[in-house]
């Protein structure tokens, strides 16, 4: 056989081998929930619905489960609503009961299956929204008045072709939001399509039918928020979104139907698209397995479902808010410590704050460090990357440099200067400055997942060497790295 022609046999084989593997990787990770809705009903051990209270746009939410009939949830929107008779719709929702919120070291993937019903008996009419989407309310809520949001958002008033999108991040209710509405050819939002949010600590990024059609990495809502589904009709003041020609009756015998079927849900835990090499969660004071952990000084500092707050008055002198006692052993954990190693601190700034944040860490050994986070930077997106630095320490291996073992971390106001301290902590992560290679890392982001084959692939076809492809540490990037690559993915 001509040589050539022999390794481009090869190298198509290997293509269709990993491309197989791509398609399987899709839904890789920890599925949490998996809603066919194959029942006869709502499945209430996942989904909860609204008290009936909730009135936005020209809706009142149905308290009432929406019906599953032949393997799809109906969401309705009805013209006819028994309470707000002839001034407003009566509008179905699900939400799952669980809430998510990614943190360093996993994010989440929401799937959703969904459709306009258009036929004789439940026209499709412009007007309404099928809303596919995340919600979380502000911690302090109703004190701002502010909320999380990330939605898909299919509009009746454009069925053809293009699909919107939103992203609330700490936004009032007369906020727009960061609305987007992007073309995409071919899609008709009557056929069931796939539709598909990721959301990560540092990106958000929405798919329909597998292809990527937003990606933000800036604008972020990243507070805990649960899934939901409803069926709506807006204002005027959507105008995107409105249309006159649906209206509210009054008579229940006028009242028509508009209907969006969902086929399934599936939520998703997965890796970070773009994991910092080194990544640690020291503390997640969002588990509160975790918290639990820690106690405040005299009382002080308190666990809520958004994570630990800590709030503190201004004092004469050192103001202490919270200690934990516990052992995390960094070495055991892979997590190489220099001179490099930066903290990440997730917090949110309480209303009374007037402070920096000084993290304190203990080791075993009895070494100290202090590291101080600028309130300022909290304050952008809840979130600072601080170098590590020490500030007192003692005992003999006192050398700048994190050994091991951590057994201790507080939180207080900077030493001496007794300022108010209010902050909702939510985690604390070790970062490493000194990326390791990673066998399989072939885009060298930190981790192994599906955005390694196509740069693997390319290392076959090129025969280029590169140290995180030569799985098999033969010295050359050749066939015989297909399977062990293949096997690291598979057990990622």
């Amino acid at each position: 056989m001509n040589q050539h022609f022999g390794r481009s046999l090869f190298l198509s084989a290997a293509l269709i081998i990993v491309c197989a593997f791509f398609v399987s990787l899709k839904s890789h990770g920890q599925v949490i929930i998996d809603e066919q809705f194959d029942g006869n009903s709502v499945d209430t051990s996942v989904f909860t619905f609204d008290s009936g209270s909730t009135i936005f746009g020209r809706v009142r939410l149905n308290p009432n489960a929406p019906p599953v009939q032949n393997g799809t949830l109906r969401l309705r929107l009805q013209s006819y609503n028994p309470i707000d008779t002839g001034r407003l719709f009566w509008a179905d929702e699900v939400r799952t009961i669980q809430t998510f919120a990614p943190t360093a070291n996993l994010g989440y993937r929401f799937e959703t299956r969904a459709r306009f019903v258009d036929n004789s008996t439940n026209p499709l009419r412009p007007g309404v929204i099928g809303g596919i989407f995340l919600f979380g309310l502000d911690a302090n809520f109703p004190n701002p008045n502010e909320r999380d949001e990330i939605d898909f958002e299919l509009l009746s008033n454009n069925p053809q072709d293009s699909i919107s999108t939103n992203i609330f991040n700490d936004d009032g209710f007369n906020v727009a939001g960061n609305f987007v509405i992007t073309d995409v050819p071919g899609l008709d939002l009557t056929e069931f399509n796939d539709y598909r949010i990721e959301v990560q600590i540092d990106n958000t990024r929405f798919f329909v039918n597998d292809q990527l059609i937003r990606e933000e990495t800036a604008d972020l809502a990243l507070e805990p928020q649960d899934f939901r589904l409803n069926i709506n009709a807006q204002g005027p003041e959507f105008a995107a979104a409105f249309s006159a020609q649906i209206q509210p009756t009054s008579n229940p015998a006028n009242n028509q139907i508009i209907i969006m079927e969902v086929d399934s849900l599936v939520i998703t835990q997965i890796l970070p698209i773009e994991a910092t090499p080194g990544t640690f969660v020291l503390a997640d004071f969002t588990t509160s397995t975790t918290a639990q952990a820690f106690e405040g000084f005299d009382g002080l500092g308190a666990l809520t479902n958004n994570g630990y707050e800590i709030t503190l008055p201004a004092t004469a002198g050192s103001n202490f808010g919270l200690v934990a006692e516990f052992d995390q052993n960094l070495v055991t954990e892979g997590i190489v410590v220099d001179n490099d190693t930066q903290l990440l601190v997730e917090a949110i700034i309480g209303g009374t704050n007037n402070t920096d944040l000084v993290v304190a860490i203990r080791e075993d050994s009895g070494e100290f460090f202090s590291v101080s986070v600028p309130a300022a930077d909290l304050a952008d997106d809840g979130r600072a990357i601080v170098n590590l630095s020490d500030f007192f320490f003692n005992g003999d291996t006192a050398d700048g440099v994190l050994n091991g073992t951590i057994v201790e971390v507080s939180f207080q106001s900077p030493f001496g200067s007794g300022n108010a301290v209010d902050f909702l902590l939510q985690r604390i992560s070790v970062i490493n400055g000194s990326p390791v290679m990673i066998l399989g890392d072939v885009d060298m982001n930190g981790t192994v997942n599906f955005l390694d084959i196509a740069p693997f692939i390319a290392l076959l076809q090129s025969g280029t060497f590169k140290a995180e492809a030569d799985i098999d540490e033969s010295g050359v990037v050749d066939f015989l790295d297909i399977a062990p690559f293949i096997a690291i993915l598979t057990n990622q």
